[in-house]
């Protein structure tokens, strides 16, 4: 929704319009429901977006996550990456 591609219910991969800027985006960075739940698919679809949307993506992981992803998310968007605990 971050990327602006959703209409109502339903993705119009024309629209690309959103007004934020920048979204920080908590998770434990492991993929796990939706369509996609391979990490390097994932790294790839939000690359692929974000061409258009333009978002920065600040990372925050916890704990044992997946921090390659969380960091790639972060450093492909211009965005931080944060690990809160260990």
């Amino acid at each position: 929704a971050c990327f602006g591609i959703f209409k109502g219910d339903e993705i119009d991969k024309k629209v690309f319009k959103t007004e934020a800027d920048t979204v920080f985006f908590m998770s434990d960075g492991n993929p796990s429901t939706g369509t996609i739940t391979q990490p390097q698919a994932l790294l790839d679809y939000v690359e692929t977006v974000n061409q258009r949307a333009k978002l920065t993506l600040h990372c925050i992981s916890f704990g044992n996550s997946n921090r390659p992803l969380m960091e790639a998310l972060a450093r492909r968007s211009g965005g931080q990456f944060v690990v809160i605990g260990h």
